[in-house]
């Protein structure tokens, strides 16, 4: 299947029990009302996904079970790791189980120079017989993916796309650009800011919050792909409003609340929750649950 990074990519959450056991049902039905709603595409075992929770076997069944229940929409997975033996594994199961693409992430925790960084990239598209999606995330790598560093992967290996999370919003501007020389798209993961990311060049969005409000990122990206400026501030608007909120919050558990307040079923915590932080949750969850009744959103 030929697929181009493109459009409203819900980064999908990835319900589990309080025994990490995959909840298949509040799986399905998030992403057939996401679909239902216009996604272009998937993308499953990302940050919002908390990929980092899971075991590898673990990650093979939700893509395979995301896969089933997608149908015919594209489907991509993360494989990052910081082992490169494993996103090689990952990757060849994606290949197998019909994944149109891989995100990957740069390994974390021990630092890289630019050689190794750029090894690292070359050595998985190698290994992996699938469009390669460059994952930039800093905040939570501490590394970026800089122009020069993407020029050096795509000199080496045919990249599939870019999707820029964090940083500064110019930086699409600049990883656009590159994307032109070498032949990908750039897409933001600032679910809550895609008029300006999109207006720096960007093709679409990977976006958290649809998890949440799926039909207002779908209005947002196709009143702004019609050229309807003026119509698209007051959707943006909202999406602003709900990332103020979730942002009183952590992430992943701000997505979670979010979740709930839009009547979605999020499964047990993967990581230990406090008494405090569960106030804090609870509160968000009744406050976005307010601002959506209000958007017209409450399912």
């Amino acid at each position: 299947m030929s697929f181009s990074l493109q459009g409203v990519i819900p980064a999908v959450w990835t319900p589990t029990d309080a025994d990490g056991k995959l909840l298949k049902g509040a799986l399905r039905n998030n992403i057939e009302a996401m679909i239902a709603e216009g996604a272009d595409s998937l993308l499953v075992l990302g940050s919002t996904g908390e990929f980092i929770h899971l075991t590898t076997e673990q990650r093979k069944e939700v893509l395979e079970a995301a896969l089933e229940f997608a149908g015919k929409t594209p489907v991509l997975t993360n494989v990052s790791h910081v082992n490169p033996r494993v996103v090689a594994e990952l990757g060849r199961h994606a290949k197998e189980s019909g994944a149109v693409g891989v995100s990957l992430l740069a390994p974390w925790f021990y630092p890289l120079n630019e050689d190794d960084l750029v090894a690292f990239f070359v050595a998985a598209g190698n290994a992996i017989d699938l469009p390669l999606t460059l994952y930039n995330f800093q905040a939570m790598t501490g590394k970026r993916l800089t122009p020069d560093v993407v020029r050096r992967i795509g000199a080496e290996i045919q990249i599939g796309g870019l999707k820029h999370s964090a940083g500064e919003m110019e930086e699409h501007r600049e990883l656009v650009e590159v994307g032109k020389e070498l032949g990908f798209k750039v897409v933001t993961g600032w679910d809550t800011h895609i008029p300006e990311a999109m207006a720096l060049g960007a093709k679409g969005v990977v976006a958290g919050l649809a998890n949440v409000a799926p039909e207002l990122i779908v209005k947002i990206y196709k009143l702004i792909e019609a050229g309807k400026v003026e119509e698209v501030r007051e959707p943006a608007r909202q999406m602003r409003k709900l990332g103020e909120l979730i942002s009183t919050l952590e992430f992943p558990h701000n997505v979670s609340a979010a979740m709930e307040a839009a009547g979605r079923e999020v499964g047990a915590p993967k990581s230990i929750m406090s008494s405090q932080t569960r106030v804090r949750y609870n509160a968000l969850r009744e406050n976005i649950r307010a601002v959506l009744k209000d958007f017209g959103s409450l399912r």
